[in-house]
């Protein structure tokens, strides 16, 4: 059988999900070629970059992490970090900043513990915070246009756990300070998280917005979900194997491979193409 050629996009620039794509749930990799394989590629002249609802901060330390070379775009396309700077909507910065800020007031008189910082380290690292039964808000004070909380529970000896009833109950009083606003609404119960962006913010308009300032035509998309599908006339796409069957039924290629073995796969046959 004669193995599928990966074309490589016109603007030789890669941009790659992060969640449920290059790292698992526990935000580890499951494969450590990807440093060798991202550093091969990249000397036969490709860009790669990532694009995530991550908020860039956080994108620069995983992107410092991987070793790549390309651009970033945050928080789900609402911030575009591209040669010429960091591009976002400094009007929903403010009303996002102010937003939050009523939010941690909310919770913190219901008996929440507020933890400001980058939450997703502090749970990959199991970070102790607070104590045996306390509450706790973990709040992503690195997000410019959107909010995102994490709420947990202190257990017995200091690990922080999902428990679905304090998402409730944290969820019951801050729903009413951002019901007027035109958002999109990213709740997981059982990860006690929510995500809250700006109603019609995606990858592809920040994948424009990129294009744009940097002139490309065309860019390479990893990915597992629909959110990563930015439409085929400006994109070619690539899915792991664990991504969601519509995804993969738009893609130009799919790994036989889950996660980040999936992406060293793809990046494999990208590298190969480069090469001929």
């Amino acid at each position: 059988m004669i193995e599928k050629r990966i074309e490589i996009p016109e603007s030789e620039t890669i941009l790659s999900d992060l969640d449920n794509t290059l790292v698992e749930g526990g935000f580890n990799t499951n494969c450590s070629e990807i440093y060798e394989v991202i550093s091969r590629i990249q000397s036969n002249g490709l860009k790669i970059g990532l694009s995530s609802d991550t908020p860039f901060e956080a994108l620069e330390v995983w992107r410092d992490r991987f070793g790549m070379n390309g651009p970033i775009i945050a928080e789900k396309g609402a911030v575009v970090c591209t040669e010429s700077g960091l591009s976002y909507n400094k009007e929903d910065s403010t009303t996002f900043t102010n937003t939050l800020e009523t939010m941690i007031n909310a919770l913190s008189v219901k008996g929440f513990v507020i933890w400001e910082g980058n939450p997703v380290e502090a749970l990959r690292m199991n970070m102790r915070i607070g104590n045996p039964g306390d509450r706790i808000a973990l709040v992503n004070n690195l997000r410019k246009c959107s909010i995102g909380l994490f709420f947990r529970l202190v257990g017995q000896s200091g690990e922080m756990r999902t428990d679905q009833t304090i998402t409730r109950l944290a969820m019951e009083n801050i729903r009413n300070i951002y019901s007027n606003l035109e958002i999109d609404e990213d709740y997981n119960e059982n990860h006690g998280l929510v995500i809250i962006a700006r109603k019609g913010t995606n990858k592809r308009t920040g994948t424009q917005i990129l294009m744009e300032d940097e002139g490309f035509k065309e860019v390479g998309m990893i990915g597992d979900s629909m959110s990563d599908y930015l439409g085929s006339d400006i994109a070619k796409h690539f899915a792991v194997q664990n991504a969601a069957d519509k995804f993969k039924a738009l893609s130009d290629y799919v790994a036989k491979e889950r996660l980040t073995l999936g992406v060293v796969e793809i990046l494999n046959k990208l590298l190969k193409t480069s090469e001929e």
